[in-house]
């Protein structure tokens, strides 16, 4: 390999019935299919459309980010997305946004179509101020202007394999040096049934609302919806700093179909010079890879293309009793176009981290332009655990875009740490919000979250509160030996909360500015 690993060390998501990582993941591994169908109000009130939405996209706290309720009502609900997403990925990775501000943090991120301004339009609701607060360009810029980030802070539109152009972008720009820190992701909503009507007219749409990737009644993809950001940072920087490390990129590479027989159409022999380029120009053995997640969407064509691509670079010398693993997210949450790459590469790493390859839905009877034995893919329908005591495992991530961009991500797992043993007698918990009602939810979601994960480092958990999060002026506090002691101090308090039993205290602050915190004891 030419460059030094990229780590990925935070993430926060959005997907069709998965708003964390637990709800994802047992999504994926119960085969669950997220497609419902839309509740929303249409243009076309007669119309069914299916796809996998995400709820309550119209909730925003304005206020956490210092914004107004009118110039939120004029925001691009993508953008708000966005802003949230990117907060709670820099939370994930234990950075306090303060303590980046002003450095040369970069990010590139990218959104669906502009159906907000338009619905604003028609509705007499448009304002001078509103076309700043929709424009694309905006996405990027709101979020660094907001977080103060001083390194590059760009849109990127490439249709489909928009959020894993994205993420290239981001390494590249921590190999070339012209940041430290970089973000990607995306945020894709179906605000209005144009483009449904339109695709489900150019026979694009799957006629059962289905995803029905690599199977005989492939007839046409589904749309979903979902938000998504992750956190990146040279691998020996992300060590140096004892950084949770989901996994590690080690190659990326995009191309162009250039002329092909339409605009939209697929390319095989761009698609093979990417893949040819990645794993000759990093020098990575084809063999190794033990999954491959795909951007079939389910169409006939299209998916057969992209395997034959995909069969005659990775597989051509591999094993006939190893074949290539392959699937794809979108049978369970739909394509979540231009944040489909995005999601695909959480599927990976979630793969990885718990070296489980999970079931592609919806395969039954294969599609037979697709010659799986030849090519030596198998279609991966099943749970499976994966063995990794020899040798790293490997996966990686394909895309390619309506218009001709193609896409290709390599990613290992996390480097193997030893454990340490800094376990203490007596820890201190903290909480912080900015309201009384947000530290209830606080406290709320770290009590589900130590339910449902009993083993936790009690030192761990603290560190992480007390020193990863934002302070902010509502807070609670609590000296506990155990995990089943602060379990049950966070019961207490939620009870307290709930019930006004709680008590205020206010601390001045002696400083010049005297501002007043407040704090639950």
């Amino acid at each position: 390999m030419n460059q030094e690993p990229i780590a990925i060390i935070g993430i926060n998501f959005r997907f069709s019935q998965a708003d964390n990582p637990e709800m994802f993941w047992h999504l994926l591994t119960n085969k669950v299919d997220a497609i419902k169908q839309c509740n929303r109000h249409l243009d076309n009130s007669s119309l069914k459309m299916y796809g996998g939405f995400i709820d309550d996209i119209d909730n925003f706290d304005a206020a956490f980010f210092n914004i107004s309720h009118d110039e939120a009502c004029l925001m691009s609900p993508q953008q708000r997305l966005l802003l949230e997403s990117t907060w709670l990925a820099l939370e994930d990775a234990g950075i306090i946004p303060q303590n980046i501000a002003g450095s040369d943090t970069s990010l590139f991120v990218s959104t669906g179509g502009n159906n907000y301004f338009s619905l604003m339009n028609n509705h007499h609701k448009s304002r001078f101020s509103a076309t700043t607060e929709n424009n694309t360009a905006m996405a990027a810029n709101r979020i660094s202007n907001y977080f103060d980030f001083h390194g590059a802070s760009l849109f990127i539109d490439t249709a489909c394999s928009s959020s894993l152009v994205a993420i290239h972008q981001a390494c590249q720009s921590l190999w070339l040096g012209e940041s430290s820190l970089a973000l990607a992701g995306g945020a894709n909503l179906i605000l209005a049934d144009g483009d449904f009507t339109a695709f489900t007219d150019g026979v694009m749409i799957a006629s059962d609302g289905r995803c029905k990737v690599f199977d005989a009644n492939a007839d046409g993809y589904v749309q979903g919806e979902g938000v998504a950001m992750i956190v990146l940072k040279p691998l020996s920087d992300a060590l140096k700093n004892g950084d949770r490390i989901y996994g590690q990129i080690i190659a990326t590479q995009i191309n162009h179909n250039g002329k092909s027989n339409t605009l939209t159409s697929p390319n095989l022999k761009a698609q093979v010079s990417l893949l040819e380029r990645v794993y000759r120009q990093d020098k990575i053995n084809p063999d190794t890879i033990n999954y491959l997640e795909t951007h079939a969407v389910g169409t006939t064509i299209g998916d057969a293309l992209e395997l034959k691509a995909i069969g005659k670079v990775l597989t051509k010398n591999r094993p006939l009793d190893n074949p290539l693993k392959v699937g794809s997210v979108k049978t369970n949450i739909g394509h979540t176009e231009n944040v489909s790459g995005m999601a695909s590469l959480i599927k990976t790493l979630f793969c990885l981290q718990s070296k489980t390859l999970v079931p592609n839905l919806h395969f039954t009877s294969p599609n037979p332009a697709i010659k799986f034995d030849k090519f030596k893919i198998k279609v991966q329908n099943k749970l499976e655990d994966l063995d990794s005591t020899n040798n790293t495992l490997r996966m990686a991530v394909n895309a390619f875009g309506f218009g001709g961009t193609n896409a290709h991500i390599v990613i290992e797992e996390a480097p193997k740490l030893p454990v340490g043993s800094s376990e203490f007698t007596v820890n201190i918990f903290t909480l912080s919000a900015k309201s009384e009602s947000a530290l209830l939810n606080l406290a709320k979601k770290y009590l589900n979250f130590i339910v449902n994960n009993s083993d936790s480092s009690l030192t761990n958990l603290c560190y992480s509160a007390n020193s990863k999060r934002t302070q902010f002026n509502y807070r609670w506090c609590t000296v506990i030996e155990s995990i089943s002691e602060l379990q049950e101090n966070l019961r207490k308090i939620i009870k307290q909360i709930e019930n006004k039993e709680y008590v205020v205290k206010k601390i001045r602050k002696k400083k010049k500015n005297n501002r007043c915190f407040s704090s639950y004891l």
